[in-house]
């Protein structure tokens, strides 16, 4: 009888480095925005050696990235500094965590529904303000790479942000894979990079695949016969054709909107779009079938260049004229990327029109409504969960510590001052009875105040927040109406107070 086949470690740890290295290639190949590799080499690096590579392993690694090297171009040039910096960097052995890395236990479980707007929310409004703080006060560079420092600096800004908010695996699994996003609200280099962050959180190398679409209307000529409502609802549900001369996105219209661009003495449909991948496309030609289609063509990416105090955004406008005279209009402002944008000028360059916009202010998506009935009723920003669990963890920790130094030292500063509020009534209403209603209404009463700041944002304070002894003690006050009333007032979820009795017995 044979003996059974066996994989010797020396094997197995050449087939890892052989995976890992083939899926930086696959990543480097894929890659949108070119001027972020270094961004996707640095950690993926930080990846291997935090999955704990032996010297063997770099040796192998050193092998494979030298004979890569010969393709030459911009990607040799990323894989000859990362070279550089493995020769020059022991292995270190498996690390778990790395220094610096928060060891306090994942607190926040986001639901799918909410993955969407998070992540609105760490791009384009907290990591603005990171990434201020890491120019002014703390950033230092790698010392890997020469080149693609803006870059790099959005990418550690991001992984400060997750690791600070103490994002669950379940969570990082979700945002790496989020489904579909739109250019509306999402920059595409900045997903790429928030990729390149959690995947090296998560420990892996390989990348499930950037998602092309959907896309969205950037404009339409003031002179096309398209109506840009009824056009941006068409460019939604768009699909991706592989043609003979290249890839083309077919927006299908109604015949009625297919009659009135044939009627027209010259054919110009006038309008652009851009793709989740970052493309912009140029309205081509009217393409008559079985189903009624305008064809797209790719032009370049869209790019914002940060080299200045406000960011830019250089984008096509679909109208091109032999001269330029009289009124012109144009759109007076634009909302793309998770932005909003004002114009600073434009320009004719051959047969194309630029508009050059300048940052004016980041964008929130509308926040979603459900039916209850009470009739609708807003829901709290997916980021409102975490930071009322986060709170709710510091308020447990000081009452069980008997000392106020988890509210004081809450990360989130903002909220201190509710928490103090929060702890003070605990403490009025300490061993499951209120020293007196008045001073528990006062204590209510601050919980309030210093949450109305906060309303239009993180909602109400949830009821649940409170531990279930205080629960209990207000509850069961609320023969006294005024302080009901307040606490209805203050705290989402509160029960239903029961009015109805059994029904009495005739006599």
């Amino acid at each position: 009888m044979s003996a059974p086949f066996r994989v010797f470690p020396y094997w197995t740890s050449k087939l890892r480095v052989r995976k890992d290295f083939d899926n930086l290639l696959e990543r480097m190949e894929k890659r949108l925005y070119r001027d972020s590799l270094p961004v996707l080499g640095w950690y993926w690096l930080r990846t291997i050696y935090r999955s704990g590579y032996d010297r063997r392993e770099l040796e192998a690694l050193d092998g494979l990235i030298g004979r890569a090297q010969t393709t030459g171009g911009e990607q040799s040039a990323i894989l000859a500094e990362m070279k550089h910096w493995i020769r020059q960097t022991p292995a270190a052995g498996k690390t778990g965590r790395e220094e610096g890395q928060s060891a306090a236990p994942d607190r926040s479980r986001l639901r799918s529904a909410n993955i969407e707007r998070y992540l609105a929310q760490l791009l384009n409004q907290w990591l603005p303000a990171e990434i201020a703080r890491l120019l002014v006060t703390e950033f230092e560079e790698d010392g890997v790479f020469s080149t693609g420092i803006p870059a790099l600096i959005r990418g550690r800004a991001i992984e400060r942000l997750l690791i600070r908010e103490h994002v669950s695996r379940e969570t990082l699994e979700a945002l790496l894979d989020p489904g579909l996003l739109s250019p509306q609200w999402f920059y595409p280099a900045d997903i790429e990079i928030l990729r390149d962050v959690v995947l090296y959180l998560l420990g892996r190398t390989e990348m499930p695949p950037f998602p092309a679409l959907p896309a969205v209307l950037i404009a339409v000529a003031p002179e096309s016969p398209l109506d840009s409502s009824q056009h941006g609802d068409a460019v939604r549900h768009g699909f991706l054709v592989e043609a003979a001369g290249g890839e083309e996105f077919h927006v299908p219209i109604a015949p009625g909107d297919a009659a009135k661009l044939l009627d027209r003495d010259s054919l110009r449909i006038g309008a652009v779009i851009v793709s989740m991948d970052g493309r912009w496309w140029n309205a081509n030609r009217l393409q008559r079938s079985d189903r009624d289609v305008i064809v797209y063509e790719p032009g370049g990416h869209l790019c914002i260049d940060y080299s200045e105090e406000h960011a830019r955004l250089r984008i096509p406008w679909p109208e091109s004229r032999p001269q330029w005279r009289g009124a012109v209009r144009l759109e007076t402002k634009f909302e793309l990327l998770g932005r909003r944008w004002r114009i600073a000028q434009w320009e004719q360059e051959g047969a194309h029109t630029w508009l050059h916009l300048v940052f004016a202010d980041s964008i929130r998506m509308p926040e979603p409504r459900s039916e209850t009935e009470n009739g609708v009723r807003r829901l709290r920003p997916a980021v409102a969960d975490m930071r009322w669990a986060a709170l709710e963890d510091a308020l447990l920790a000081a009452l069980a510590q008997e000392t106020a130094d988890p509210i004081e030292q809450f990360r989130h500063s903002e909220l201190i001052p509710l928490g103090r509020a929060l702890l003070g009534l605990c403490e009025a209403t300490r061993g499951g009875r209120p020293r007196n209603l008045e001073t528990v209404e006062s204590r209510v009463n601050a919980v309030r105040y210093h949450s109305a700041e906060l309303r239009e944002f993180l909602g109400p304070v949830p009821w649940r927040i409170l531990p279930e002894p205080v629960r209990k003690v207000l509850l069961s006050a609320r023969d006294y109406s005024q302080l009901d009333c307040l606490v209805n007032a203050t705290f989402d979820g509160v029960p239903e107070r029961r009015t109805a009795s059994r029904d009495s017995h005739a006599a």
